[in-house]
């Protein structure tokens, strides 16, 4: 469901659009219009049908973080096209130089590496924003595992996060609670002594404001979460010892989120 069109340039939502107005599609450039009312949710659609336009495919999820980007940040572009490399990006922050790639349903590992690997041979840096209905949960995908090393965050309806979790193989040992990241604040990556393994496994470009690299950069010693996750790796009994300590260092890192 196409939940906005172009006019003039400018994103127009299906809900402000006018009924019998020409809007073009932002990605395949054809001729879209409006439709629905009071049964059925507003929405645009294509006057002449194109197979490779993917507009109509995209969930109200997908396209209400998409809007939710741009409201954060104005001057970013929606479905930005990068004919080069035969590329659509979800949303292009040109000043930046950074992509948002916003992932809802399954993809394969090969077309998350390659399509990361495109943007970022034109010079663009790449996060992922990926739909914890699908994703953050018990057990990791490959592909889920190769974005979360590479620079991913997780978001629930408008909400985007990090999280501070410890993973043996494909499993998720321990998840901490989500930590509120700003995307319109990006920060170089912090050299961070002694890190603990939930950041030694990422190979980020690039972090935004509260999230966990930030977070623990402003920590005054890491050590803690070093050991608590040699703890919470080991045996199950040893596992329940260590929630008491697990709830000071959660206290601690919404602590360490409002220092300047």
């Amino acid at each position: 469901m196409q939940l906005y069109a172009l006019f003039q340039n400018q994103p127009t939502l299906a809900s402000h659009a006018i009924r019998g107005r020409d809007y073009i599609c932002p990605e395949c450039r054809r001729v879209v219009r409006l439709r629905g009312g009071f049964s059925r949710q507003r929405h645009f659609y294509h006057l002449k049908t194109q197979a490779s336009c993917r507009q109509h495919l995209k969930s109200i999820s997908h396209l209400q973080l998409q809007l939710h980007l741009k409201s954060l940040i104005p001057t970013i572009s929606l479905e930005k096209p990068f004919p080069s490399i035969a590329r659509i990006a979800d949303a292009a922050w040109d000043e930046a130089k950074i992509i948002f790639e916003v992932q809802c349903s399954p993809i394969s590992l090969e077309e998350a590496q390659k399509r990361t690997a495109d943007y970022q041979s034109l010079g663009w840096r790449v996060v992922w924003l990926l739909h914890d209905q699908r994703y953050n949960k018990r057990n990791l995908s490959p592909v889920e595992l190769h974005l979360r090393s590479a620079g991913a965050y997780y978001f629930s309806r408008l909400h985007i996060y990090d999280q501070f979790d410890i993973i043996h193989q494909t499993r998720r040992l321990h998840r901490g609670p989500k930590l509120s990241v700003t995307v319109r604040e990006p920060l170089p990556v912090p050299v961070i002594s002694h890190p603990p393994m939930a950041l030694k496994i990422r190979n980020w470009k690039l972090s935004f404001r509260g999230d966990l690299f930030d977070r623990l950069s402003r920590a005054e010693n890491t050590r803690a979460f070093r050991r608590q996750e040699r703890l919470i790796r080991r045996r199950r009994w040893l596992r329940r010892l260590a929630r008491g300590y697990l709830t000071i260092l959660h206290a601690l890192l919404a602590v360490y989120a409002t220092k300047k």
